[in-house]
């Protein structure tokens, strides 16, 4: 089993945190597929050897804190496909 990436600074969430905007906020799908990818890439910036789980990880707990669309909502990551 892989361990988990460790947990991230608290300058490192800030930064992570910074201008989040809970999915349903935003005016469509491009948006929010704009916004998670570049949460995402942000996330691997500040830990390069962490797992999409750890990423996905990272951003349900930001969804909770916010109390953004309510658990168990799966909108977060169902986007259109190209």
């Amino acid at each position: 089993m892989l361990a988990a990436a460790a947990p991230l600074t608290v300058p490192q969430r800030q930064s992570l945190e910074r201008g989040f905007i809970c999915p349903e906020r935003l005016p469509d799908d491009g948006a929010r597929l704009s916004a998670i990818t570049r949460f995402m890439d942000e996330y691997a910036r500040l830990r390069p050897a962490a797992t999409v789980n750890d990423r996905l990880a990272q951003y349900d707990e930001l969804l909770a804190r916010r109390r953004c669309a309510p658990r168990g909502d799966t909108a977060h990551y169902s986007f259109p496909q190209s």
